[in-house]
């Protein structure tokens, strides 16, 4: 146990110190794509924009945005503006008109699932993206409808 432990420290120390940076929040906006309040969100969606959650199956299950679609971001890339994109196909696979409109979100500004989801679905040539940066605790908050 205690090994484990130096190694996690040891590990840490290294990673602070190669100059890598870390970011904890997500960048305020993505090329190709719109970022949106909740009050935004929720017009589109009624509008009959499709709402993804990116989040895990099991966040999913526990709250999401009433009418939203499960289609998790997967990939396991690091927390940063530039990472190495295709790892989303599911959303290919679920929703092949790049001509319609999609609102993603995830768990607020700290969560980097739905920024990748968004730069992902922008780079297989979507259209119409939008981003819902501050995820569900926005849509909480503005008192629109949950599941």
């Amino acid at each position: 146990m205690q090994r484990k432990a130096a190694c996690l420290i040891v590990s840490a120390l290294v990673f602070s110190f190669t100059g890598v940076k870390s970011y904890a929040e997500t960048p305020p906006h993505i090329d190709g794509a719109k970022t949106v309040t909740a009050e935004e969100a929720y017009k589109l969606q009624k509008e009959g924009a499709t709402i993804i959650d990116a989040r895990k199956k099991i966040e999913y299950a526990e709250s999401h945005i009433k009418g939203a679609v499960l289609v998790s971001y997967m990939g396991r890339t690091e927390n940063k503006p530039d990472f190495e994109l295709g790892h989303y196909k599911e959303l290919e696979q679920k929703f092949p008109d790049k001509n319609a409109k999609y609102v993603f979100y995830c768990n607020g500004v700290k969560c980097w699932k739905s920024f990748k989801a968004v730069k992902e679905a922008v780079h297989m040539g979507y259209k119409h993206v939008y981003w819902l940066r501050t995820g569900l605790p926005a849509w909480k908050e503005a008192g629109y409808p949950v599941e």
